[in-house]
């Protein structure tokens, strides 16, 4: 889990870099664009946290390895803003909300320690992607809200969110899951 966990954080770096290059191509303010390099160095710090636990646990060297960059899309205001909605207001919300239900029976202080950075860290990057979001809808205007309206009412379907439960026989370690951190499907 904390491997699977550390390749996501390792992903988000890319992502944030990628959606400051959007938002440049969108002439967004300075201030947006220095607020997602910083969140791409938390999630830096985040994957370092989740390797160490995952080599921790496994006692294997582990690291990110190759990771394909993704490049910037294109779309202006309009695909900018529902991005911004999928990936930051709902998954950083859903990431911040994980974390600190995850820390709430955590025992383990290394785990614990990294669950906090994370849950506040994810919290910030929420905040941040409705701050982009609103900036997003006020320069694109009814094209880009009409947009993210209908994201949003397409997504509840999509969102299928699994903890540790798929794993054989977690459902009797649901207690010791929780003390290392880990969230079963129940928590999530």
């Amino acid at each position: 889990g904390w491997l699977e966990d550390a390749l996501a954080e390792h992903a988000s770096v890319a992502s944030f870099a990628r959606a400051t290059l959007e938002l440049v191509a969108v002439g967004a303010p300075p201030s947006l664009l220095a607020a997602h390099q910083r969140a791409a160095l938390q999630e830096i710090r985040h994957a370092q946290r989740c390797f160490a636990l995952a080599r921790a646990y496994g006692d294997l060297p582990v690291d990110p390895g190759v990771l394909a960059v993704p490049s910037a899309r294109g779309g202006g205001l309009v695909r900018l803003s529902t991005d911004t909605f999928v990936e930051g207001c709902v998954a950083e919300s859903v990431g911040a909300l994980m974390a600190a239900r995850a820390l709430e029976e955590c025992t383990l202080p290394e785990a614990r320690s990294a669950l906090a950075m994370i849950a506040t860290d994810e919290a910030a990057h929420a905040a941040l992607a409705w701050r982009t979001l609103a900036w997003a809808l006020n320069q694109g205007g009814d094209p880009a809200t009409r947009a993210v309206l209908a994201r949003a009412a397409s997504l509840r379907d999509e969102l299928c969110i699994r903890g540790e439960d798929s794993a054989p026989g977690a459902a009797a370690q649901r207690g010791e899951l929780r003390a290392h951190g880990r969230l079963t499907d129940d928590d999530v």
